[in-house]
């Protein structure tokens, strides 16, 4: 699961859409299997699961993953 988080974060800096979108799923399991432990850890990583994804949906957060990072040499 760690590995999975790693990924994401590395092509999330890469520009990568369906990394957004992997990490949103990471963070949902997170909260699922939080709620089978306990009702509180549920709800914080429900909570956790709202804010970023709160972020990461917003429209400009969302048109930076469609521009290419500029060619530096």
């Amino acid at each position: 699961m760690r590995l999975l988080g790693l990924l994401s974060a590395v092509f999330m800096l890469l520009r990568r859409r369906w990394a957004l979108w992997l990490t949103l799923a990471w963070i949902a399991f997170h909260a699922v299997v939080g709620f089978l432990n306990s009702m509180g850890q549920g709800i914080i990583h429900a909570l956790i699961f709202g804010l970023i994804g709160l972020a990461l949906l917003r429209p400009d957060v969302r048109a930076w993953f469609h521009t290419q990072p500029a060619n530096t040499p």
